[in-house]
């Protein structure tokens, strides 16, 4: 995607979810934008919320990602 493209696209991102600034924010990465709700959460705070109910003992976990958005993730893991 060009650049100027990028920024248009952005644009219109942060267009549409302005009537719900509110509730939800933009939180940009490299060649992202995620439209998350405005909470203390994140995706750290969401995988030990899925370790701590899916119920097994030692269960593996795999994260992917390729940005400073996942940092948290990673963090969250026991072997991150």
């Amino acid at each position: 995607m060009a650049g100027k493209d990028l920024a248009r696209v952005e644009q219109m991102v942060r267009e549409a979810i302005a009537p719900a600034a509110g509730v939800f924010r933009l939180d940009a990465g490299k060649m992202l934008w995620e439209i998350l709700p405005r909470t203390d959460w994140n995706k750290g705070a969401a995988v030990r919320w899925i370790l701590d109910h899916i119920g097994a003992e030692d269960p593996l976990s795999i994260y992917f990602g390729d940005d400073r958005t996942d940092e948290d993730a990673f963090h969250a893991l026991p072997k991150g």
